[in-house]
């Protein structure tokens, strides 16, 4: 069987509610030649029948089922060792991707080789549809990864070969629900490059419930993970100011952060 050029990998669990718009926006791709490698991380809720009858629909699909609950970075790494393409293509089952954006990234590797991780900018939007826009740094430096919101996950094409070179994602319980800021910061720890496209290919769903799942617990292990790296990386000491604004944010009402989200992202979109 000859290889696809991209895997595209998702994770699910009970996300029954909006799975089909994630995968139709995939399946729907103005480039075609890749796998869909879906891991079901034990859903309770009708998600494993959805993706079994999508399976049938397209031999693209692959679809593996965890026996049980095993967390995002296990079920991601089970699905890195299922994929065969060159490029691994990240994708969640509640956001949308646009028509082009597997095609748009794709062309963009393979002019530059040097580029190990590729991202775009993105819609936000939740149940009263978008209300921003994201404006990554198009070349973002060790410092810029370091202090974090330079990539957005699902958006995030990469070589299947650096991945695997890196160790593939952290399974810690130290990085849950921090899993791409420290893989990415081990991407440029390894001397990798990333790059972000201009143009939003996809819409990321972040509603109420986004921030709720932002814990202070998370927070915690995000400000053990950005000291963490700072060491590794030997940056400068000065940069802990950026540690100390993400622990600050602990005594911060998540509904407060929440709006200074959208109006932050909407001006965004007005520029």
């Amino acid at each position: 069987m000859v290889a696809p050029e991209i895997s595209v990998l998702m994770s699910t669990h009970n996300e029954e509610k909006y799975i089909k718009e994630a995968i139709d926006s995939i399946l729907t791709q103005s480039f075609s030649n890749f796998e869909f490698v879906i891991c079901n991380d034990h859903s309770t809720d009708n998600t494993l029948g959805i993706l079994n009858d999508y399976g049938k629909l397209d031999n693209r699909i692959r679809v593996f089922d965890n026996t049980n609950k095993a967390g995002l970075q296990y079920s991601l790494n089970f699905g890195l060792k299922k994929c065969r393409g060159k490029y691994v293509a990240r994708m969640d089952d509640d956001d949308i991707s646009h028509l082009d954006r597997l095609e748009r990234q794709y062309s963009f590797l393979e002019k530059n080789p040097s580029i190990s991780l590729l991202g775009t900018n993105i819609n936000f939007f939740d149940e009263n549809g978008i209300y921003g826009s994201s404006r990554f740094k198009a070349n973002p430096s060790i410092v810029d990864v370091w202090k974090g919101k330079t990539f957005c996950h699902p958006t995030m094409m990469f070589k299947l070969s650096d991945i695997r070179e890196i160790g593939f994602y952290n399974q810690s319980d130290e990085v849950t629900r921090l899993e791409d800021y420290d893989c990415w910061c081990n991407f440029y720890y390894h001397g990798f490059k990333g790059f972000n496209l201009k143009d939003n290919l996809l819409d990321f769903r972040e509603d109420s419930n986004s921030f709720k799942r932002r814990t202070n617990e998370s927070r915690i292990k995000l400000v053990e993970c950005m000291h963490k790296w700072l060491i590794r990386m030997k940056l400068k000491k000065s940069l802990n100011i950026f540690v100390l604004y993400e622990f600050m944010k602990i005594f911060v009402p998540s509904k407060l952060i929440q709006k200074y989200h959208q109006i932050v992202f909407y001006e965004n979109q007005d520029r």
